[in-house]
């Protein structure tokens, strides 16, 4: 796979070890100043430098290369590549104790994180644990990365101290590294800890994760297949990183459970998913519009929430707020609790309009890409909507025709209207119209929904939406270009 790829996929670890098996590739070309640049990279890119994946094979200097990098000896570069070269090749008897001489004489020249964090990894190596873990929490000290809590909680696990917080929060840091997840699944399963799999079960690294008839390299082997997705295929691509992305979110939506150690239940960070969803859920002033009305010009909307699309936004650099709400919207589009949304979306329209004007008012939908899929996210909803607000129920105003269109982020043409795909059902001459739908990305199939009720007499029309689409400044690949519009299916 190109470097590229592992980019676009947000594989932090593969990518560290593509620098790391430059580095090597120029220390045994005697290249010392290219290789701890590499090696630098390497490591201050990935959660986990273990060898699998098979990026490293063990040689011998040439003597060229030797007389090459003798040039540059008792430097801090010299001193580091080649105690990690060492290092690498640990099953060679006495490289353990060159490695580490090697190390203390660059952090003589250069006491930083890169060299501490190597003294550690030697000293475990050489099963002197507990100097490891010092070496390590020195190391983050100078470096908070996810790299060194990787480290450190796996380290103080080996001394059968709780290394677990550690372990989580180098996962949440960096959700795309195999390893870390292997290694927090086999010390749940060795603590006992049991997590809820709430509206989950669907999503395979989940239930893998959870199950305890499945070890901890069969989870990796899933994880990995799901991770190498092809770029080729829009529906795969998304279909793969919403099972990640929703993996993610699952455990940062369990870190009570997973933490609970450290935890007591009124102790709970505030600044916590566990604490936002609890928030988002139960404060009913929170069920307010925050977009209005962005320059939309012929007509009112409104939404929700902002939509941070998984292509663009990974977990990792979201507020804990914003994924809340990005599931939360998948929830909808996939129809699960349709009561709850209307009581959500019922109480920010309460606080908008004045009730007296909305029972004065018609309830529509955007009808989903097929009738199946429409009736799943809308049926329920609309019936619970309009009887707590009430709106005129108009749920089987507008439908969907016998033509299902395919969405434009899995290949379908962003060009072609909605109105080719759906029909009125019922008149909406003089009607004042609400009409419902997930998100908003570009407006076109809004505008196009508003040209065509208003050429069918329509009197006004506001549109709701659960999210609006948050645009960036993002370089994306050919592939990701045609991911433009999420709605209306």
């Amino acid at each position: 796979m190109k470097l590229k790829d592992y980019v676009n996929k947000n594989n932090f670890d593969s990518i560290g070890k593509s620098f790391l098996k430059s580095g090597i590739n120029y220390a045994y070309e005697g290249d010392v100043v290219l290789s701890y640049t590499f090696l630098r990279l390497g490591l201050d890119n990935l959660t986990c430098d273990c060898l699998n994946g098979g990026w490293f094979i063990s040689q011998k200097l040439t003597k060229e290369a030797q007389i090459k990098a003798n040039i540059n000896v008792n430097t801090k570069e010299y001193n580091f590549c080649y105690s990690f070269l060492y290092f690498l090749s640990e099953h060679v008897e006495g490289y353990l104790d060159k490695s580490l001489i090697l190390i203390d004489k660059y952090l003589k020249i250069s006491p930083d994180y890169l060299g501490f964090y190597l003294k550690g990894r030697i000293l475990s190596m050489k099963d002197q644990k507990f100097e490891a873990l010092v070496m390590y929490e020195k190391s983050h000290e100078l470096d908070k990365s996810s790299r060194n809590l990787y480290r450190i909680g796996r380290q103080k696990e080996f001394l059968n101290i709780n290394g677990m917080k550690e372990i989580f929060q180098a996962a949440i840091e960096n959700p795309h590294s195999v390893c870390c997840y292997r290694i927090l699944k086999v010390n749940i399963q060795k603590r006992g800890i049991k997590i809820p799999n709430n509206h989950h079960q669907t999503n395979p690294l989940v239930t893998s994760f959870l199950d305890t008839t499945i070890d901890e390299w069969d989870f990796q082997k899933e994880f990995v297949k799901i991770l190498n997705y092809d770029f080729s295929n829009f529906y795969e691509v998304e279909k793969k990183r919403k099972i990640l992305d929703n993996f993610s979110f699952f455990l940062r939506m369990n870190e009570f459970f997973i933490l609970q150690v450290f935890l007591q239940k009124n102790e709970i960070k505030q600044d916590s998913l566990f604490d936002d969803t609890k928030a988002i859920m139960q404060n009913e002033n929170s069920y307010v519009f925050s977009i209005e009305n962005q320059n939309a010009g012929q007509y009112k909307y409104y939404a929700l929430w902002q939509y941070f699309p998984v292509n663009r936004f990974p977990a990792n650099t979201l507020k804990s707020k914003d994924l809340v709400n990005r599931n939360l919207i998948f929830e909808f589009k996939d129809g699960i609790n349709p009561e709850k949304f209307a009581k959500i979306i019922a109480i920010a329209l309460k606080n908008k309009f004045n009730p007296n004007i909305l029972s004065n008012k018609t309830l529509i939908i955007i009808p989903a890409s097929n009738s199946i899929k429409t009736e799943k996210r809308f049926k329920t909803f609309c019936q619970k909507l309009s009887a707590i607000t009430g709106l005129e129920n108009g749920y089987e105003f507008l439908v969907n025709n016998e033509e299902n269109r395919t969405p434009v982020h899995k290949g379908g043409d962003r060009n072609k209207s909605i109105i080719s795909s759906i029909r009125l059902n019922t008149s909406v001459n003089g009607k004042s119209l609400i009409v419902i739908d997930d998100v908003r990305t570009s407006g076109k199939s809004s505008n196009d929904i508003h040209q065509y009720l208003k050429q069918n007499g329509a009197k006004t029309i506001v549109f709701i939406y659960v999210g609006k689409t948050v645009s960036s400044n993002f370089m994306f690949t050919s592939a990701h270009n045609n991911e433009i519009d999420d709605l209306p299916f």
